[in-house]
């Protein structure tokens, strides 16, 4: 009986270690599914890779995997592309992390700074997460400010619906944008937003002209 029980586990070990290394991830009741390719594009400036704590300067094209935290510095934008569909646009000075990139649902995590996010159904679900709230889409545009020295994310919506949850609020918008206060008294609040207006009009602009709004 011993012997049966080591080769079982074994034998789940050898499956997990394959399964990771041919990019598959494990998705519940699903079994294990391929996870979707994901590099990164550096427009300007060098951009830092971090996995369990250890750094590299990326490559351009360079493969980007779960678990790993992209960051940008002062001098450096970059996008992180996720399939064929779904590009994640950093701008400066923004740490983000690859929580989840299955056909099911992308998750980025955006620890600080801002980015745009297009998406056309490349996945049932793509998420764009802080440690306290998330925004949701399945479509279109969504552009995230994470203000991690004041505790405050916004979410803001280009022409497509964004669902934000925070612990037990939650709101959908389509005009305007979402405030998420990440402390107490924690808290969701519809503002306005007109990008043209923005401190960051600059980044708009210049997505827009790589193609990503049509502005």
């Amino acid at each position: 009986m011993n012997k049966i029980l080591v080769g079982s586990f074994l034998i789940a070990v050898t499956g997990l270690l394959l399964a990771a290394r041919f990019g598959f991830e494990f998705a519940g009741g699903e079994g294990y599914v391929e996870a979707l390719p994901a590099q990164v594009e550096i427009i300007s400036g060098s951009v830092t890779v971090e996995r369990s704590g250890v750094s590299r300067t990326a490559v351009n094209g360079e493969s980007l995997k779960r678990g790993e935290i992209i960051r940008t510095s002062d001098t450096t934008r970059a996008i992180i592309k996720i399939g064929e569909r779904i590009s994640i646009v950093l701008d400066e000075r923004t740490d983000v992390s690859i929580e989840q990139i299955l056909p099911s649902q992308v998750e980025i995590k955006i620890i600080r700074g801002r980015l745009l996010a297009k998406t056309s159904n490349e996945t049932e679900e793509l998420l764009i997460s802080t440690p306290v709230s998330f925004g949701s889409i399945n479509s279109g545009i969504l552009s995230v400010v994470r203000y991690d020295w004041l505790d405050k994310t916004d979410y803001l919506p280009f022409g497509t619906t964004v669902f934000v949850n925070q612990k037990d609020d939650y709101k959908n918008v389509s005009q305007g944008g979402v405030e998420a206060l990440e402390k107490e008294p924690f808290g969701l609040t519809k503002i306005d937003f007109d990008w043209q207006g923005s401190s960051a009009v600059e980044f708009y602009e210049w997505v827009s002209e790589m193609g990503f709004l049509g502005f």
